[in-house]
């Protein structure tokens, strides 16, 4: 069990939320993220200075082809768990595998374009939502990492949020 693709790792309230990602995202060129919130989704280019509501998130992942910091917690009262991954590392092809998830739209409905640069997308259930793409953009590229438990066998042990293609 040696998660060697997790370059740092720890706690934070969320009144540290900021200082957390702000010291991280200097390390994420041309990063983009997506926010879960209790009330909300957002996703994003990322800006010099990144300012994400504590209150009621309970993910944030900001990320580019190669990092990602993961911020997370299972309800409002709880710290956050955070980690950076880096894949400066040159890991083994069986310590990781790559998938790719379809983006659920209605690409007739999912033309136009926000304020913000998102794209603003109609799911095929008729839902709505925006993420940082261009038209075209099918899937979401995700890698799985594995790891071992004690009596040898695998499992994917954490997730990795690519990009978009």
């Amino acid at each position: 069990m040696s998660k060697e693709w997790i370059k740092e790792s720890g706690t934070c309230q969320g009144s540290e939320l900021g200082t957390v990602i702000n010291r991280m995202v200097k390390e994420i060129d041309n990063g983009l993220y997506i926010a879960m919130y209790t009330d909300r989704f957002e996703s994003g280019k990322i800006k010099d200075e990144c300012r994400f509501e504590d209150k009621y998130a309970l993910e944030i992942r900001i990320f580019n082809e190669d990092k990602e910091v993961l911020l997370s917690r299972s309800s409002i009262s709880e710290d956050f768990i955070w980690r950076y991954i880096s894949d400066d590392k040159n890991l083994s092809n069986e310590s990781y595998y790559v998938r790719y998830h379809v983006i659920d739209m209605n690409e007739p409905l999912s033309k136009d374009y926000l304020k913000n640069g998102n794209l603003s997308i109609t799911s095929t259930g008729g839902g709505h939502y925006s993420l940082p793409i261009t038209e075209g953009t099918k899937r979401i590229k995700m890698i799985t990492y594995i790891d071992y438990d004690e009596n040898g066998m695998a499992y994917a042990a954490d997730n990795r949020v690519c990009g978009f293609e």
